[in-house]
């Protein structure tokens, strides 16, 4: 993976974190590559997705690389390629489902099934929209359907066919089978994205935030507000929208915990 490094700070940046970073550091993006030094300006780093390594620069021109590496980046090249594709293919991208492609870019190990490949993304990118994600996801079906090289007969025989649905049930489970299986998909999405939420629902700090709330409104604070204010803080923390079952979550926090009292509508801080 290419890794870069701030010309203003000198911070060692992922490619991902790259555009980021600029808010920390508080200047235009200017980054250099830490294998061939070359110097990216703006969003001229997007497209430098591999590079030469170590052993390619200082083992000069005799250098002969592995035939594993050789492996590597060709498929990384491809799938870059697919990528790549998606953005010349659709030119009126958002800017959320474009800064989603440019994230899986740079890497090649993307599950290429909807259901794991949204569980992976929200597990790992917390702050994608889950309507962004699946944006991105239609794109990219389509593009590796689009991309997949037509298999070889075997033995004089022509299994095409068979491999072809093989592959596309990889890539399209909810378009290539019958009721049942896209039925079997769908359900497999809403259960992983339910856990995804309880997950996050459970490290999502509840006492401490309101506690805090409280300590900033001198130990006192109308109860909706408190609420609103709660939630708040929960959907930037977890990037999901507010549901019922995270106001119930919140009321249960609040009742169970010693250091709040509700009293008249209000809420105060007694520890």
């Amino acid at each position: 993976m290419v890794v870069f490094t701030c010309n203003h700070c000198g911070e060692s940046l992922k490619k991902q974190v790259v555009d980021k970073h600029k808010f920390r550091c508080r200047k235009d993006i200017s980054v250099s590559c830490m294998d061939c030094f070359k110097d990216f300006y703006g969003d001229e780093y997007n497209v430098h997705n591999t590079c030469i390594t170590e052993a390619q620069r200082y083992s000069g021109k005799d250098y002969v690389p592995k035939a594993n590496q050789n492996k590597g980046q060709k498929k990384q090249e491809a799938w870059v390629d697919v990528i790549r594709s998606i953005g010349e293919k659709n030119a009126n991208l958002s800017q959320g489902v474009t800064n989603v492609l440019q994230t899986i870019s740079s890497y090649d190990n993307i599950p290429r099934k909807k259901a794991k490949f949204l569980n992976f993304m929200k597990n790992s990118f917390k702050y994608f929209k889950y309507n962004e994600l699946e944006e991105a996801w239609d794109l990219l079906k389509v593009a590796l359907k689009e991309n997949k090289p037509e298999p070889k007969p075997q033995n004089g025989t022509t299994n095409g066919n068979a491999n072809k649905r093989k592959i596309e049930d990889e890539v399209q489970p909810e378009e290539n089978g019958t009721k049942a299986k896209k039925k079997k998909v769908d359900d497999e999405v809403k259960a992983e994205n339910g856990n995804t939420q309880e997950e996050t629902a459970e490290k999502f700090n509840w006492t401490e935030v309101i506690r805090s709330i409280l300590v900033n409104k001198n130990n006192e604070i109308k109860l909706s507000k408190l609420k609103k204010k709660v939630l708040n803080r929960y959907k930037k923390f977890s990037g999901s929208e507010i549901s019922e079952k995270l106001e119930s979550k919140f009321s249960k926090k609040l009742k169970k915990s010693k250091g709040f009292v509700v009293d008249n509508e209000k809420v105060k801080l007694i520890e």
